[in-house]
């Protein structure tokens, strides 16, 4: 796992423990199932997985960095009526993976 040059070692180490191919498959499984006119945010991506929100944004970055995910700039609000950014898969990318 890529760590910070700066971290703790239990900071490493809990970096470390954690598979992030595997939250990340969770993650683009559960975008996967909203539709794409609508897309979805990170707290709905919570509330159907189950995950926390602060364990998916890192996740979300990794998607977005292989180009799998993207952000068109639209927001809708969350349950705490703060704006948050819609996710969408990006159909041209996943199209053997979907």
């Amino acid at each position: 796992m890529i760590t910070r040059k700066d971290a703790v070692q239990t900071s490493r180490d809990a970096g470390d423990s954690v598979d992030t191919s595997k939250m990340e498959e969770i993650v683009f499984n559960a975008i996967v199932k909203f539709p794409q006119n609508t897309g979805c945010t990170p707290v709905e991506l919570a509330l159907i997985t189950g995950i926390p929100h602060y364990r998916i944004s890192p996740r979300l970055k990794g998607l977005e960095r292989k180009e799998l995910i993207y952000y068109q700039g639209d927001t809708r609000k969350g349950t705490t009526n703060r704006q948050l950014r819609v996710i969408r898969i990006n159909r041209r990318k996943t199209q053997r993976l979907v």
